[in-house]
């Protein structure tokens, strides 16, 4: 999605929030993006309280996290009341492995899943503008599907990719 300012009036602004919105209503799981380097804004904590409120599996990806070293910068995230925060670098691919094993974890046990494999899994990249959503969906691609940029609200509409891995299937929306 184009991001998510819970708070804004302005109506390009107002209309990617409603975007999001849809997003995480046909999402089966939530990957919810915040920016370790900006930390934890009264936005983020916004967005995760509606996000809280959906009903869906929520997993907080605390990016530009680009080692071991800067995972200091997760802490202060945890005040969301969130037990398990998955620092990661969407850009060099540092933790996403974490992310997206426990969203695997959260699929449907073997029996729900045999009768809803023709269902794709969805998955939706919510979070305020310029926190990674893009640059986490193409490094699970493989490659640069989505256009990234430095300049925030690059994403204006939200935009579905398949994706085929072992035979199933999963639509990201971003």
């Amino acid at each position: 999605t184009g991001g998510f300012e819970p708070l804004a009036e302005d109506s390009l602004l107002s209309q990617m929030r409603e975007q999001a919105m849809i997003a995480v209503e046909e999402a089966d799981i939530v990957v919810f993006i915040v920016d370790a380097l900006e930390g934890l804004t009264p936005g983020d904590q916004e967005v995760f309280n509606m996000l809280r409120r959906s009903d869906k599996p929520v997993l907080v990806a605390v990016n530009k996290v680009d080692g071991p070293e800067h995972e200091d910068l997760v802490h202060e995230f945890y005040s969301l009341g969130i037990e398990t925060l998955y620092p990661l670098s969407a850009a060099h691919g540092y933790g996403v492995s974490d992310l997206l094993q426990s969203t695997i974890n959260l699929l449907p046990e073997e029996p729900e899943f045999i009768k809803t494999q023709d269902q794709p899994v969805r998955l939706a990249a919510i979070g305020r503008p310029n926190v990674g959503k893009s640059s986490l969906i193409n490094y699970i691609l493989g490659e640069n599907r989505m256009l990234v940029n430095d300049s925030p609200g690059t994403t204006r509409d939200s935009v579905d990719t398949a994706v085929t891995i072992q035979g199933r299937t999963y639509v990201l929306t971003d």
